[in-house]
């Protein structure tokens, strides 16, 4: 807990390398289509429960292995920005799935440290296209799914995808 701390407070923070190819919004909400490098990435999935709950269970799993808790005992700094992606259900819902993603620090990516928590994966990833947002309070308490949701709607063949930014590192949209 101490080096999860530690590598918050004191800790480098390392932007995920994108490119943006469109800007865009709906109403309140503005988005930006950015076409993402691949790397390593440390990953959780979360099935079954509501998003939010998915979300609040995922976060710190991935925030404790960037802090340390690995087969290195090694505080890593952080990647901004943590994304996580919801899948649509054939009907067009949202499935109770929800997958947290990482991207390991550059200083890392040829041999990340193994994570301690069984529940964390380290996956290669292609580079992928995504829209991002900035998560605010301005959105409306109907749910943070809902409110990202009136960007883009989530098709078959992707799942929605919002990268949250750090507050300690806000990227103007």
């Amino acid at each position: 807990m101490l080096g999860m701390i530690k590598n918050s407070l004191f800790g480098s923070v390392e932007t995920w390398p994108w490119q943006i190819l469109s800007k865009g919004g709906k109403g309140e909400v503005s988005y930006e289509e950015r076409a993402c490098e691949g790397g390593k990435f440390a990953t959780v999935e979360v099935t079954d429960k509501p998003v939010d709950e998915a979300l609040r269970e995922a976060m710190p799993k991935v925030v404790k292995y960037v802090g340390g808790s690995n087969d290195k005992g090694i505080g890593m700094g952080m990647t901004v920005p943590i994304s996580f992606a919801v899948f649509p259900s054939a009907d067009g819902s949202l499935q109770k799935k929800l997958k947290v993603w990482f991207r390991i620090p550059n200083e890392f990516q040829s041999d990340p440290p193994a994570p301690s928590d069984d529940s964390i994966k380290i996956e290669d990833r292609e580079g992928i296209t995504v829209y991002s947002t900035v998560l605010s309070s301005e959105l409306p308490r109907c749910g943070l799914t809902q409110g990202i949701c009136r960007v883009s709607r989530p098709t078959k063949e992707r799942g929605l995808l919002n990268q949250r930014q750090s507050p300690a590192e806000p990227q103007p949209l």
